[in-house]
Order: structure tokens, then C-alpha cells, then sequence
């Protein structure tokens, strides 16, 4: 259904926001982790492996 873009043909998908999986909710550094949770989800992130990402970058979509 999502590779054809027949969202309204399926009750739950009609206003699902998870098909990309990246509505974070809560954002935390902790232990050198970047952790990002959804309300389905939640990842974890090395920090240190993160060569793009900065604190004025990161996303905050809470």
C-alpha cells in the first residue's frame, strides 16, 4: 500500500505518522549515546559515529 500511495484504502493507515518512522517525541544524550524515541520506536545513536551531526543540527521535533 505505500509504494502505491493508497493510504485511504486501509482504516489504519489513513492517519498513521510512522511510515518513515522518525516523529521523535524525546531527544537525549546519555553514556555517548544520541537516543531519539518515538512512540513506536526508539533509537540509539554512537555519537561518535555521528560526523554530521551537532547540537544545532540534531532534530528536535518534540
Amino acid at each position: 500500500e505505500h509504494e502505491s500511495n493508497k493510504y485511504s484504502e486501509k482504516s489504519f493507515c489513513k492517519d498513521c505518522d510512522q511510515w518513515a518512522g522518525f516523529n521523535i517525541v524525546n531527544e537525549y544524550e546519555e553514556k555517548g549515546l544520541l537516543i531519539r524515541e518515538t512512540r513506536y520506536s526508539t533509537y540509539y545513536n554512537r555519537i561518535n559515529r555521528l560526523d554530521g551531526w551537532t547540537k544545532e543540527t540534531r532534530r528536535m521535533d518534540v
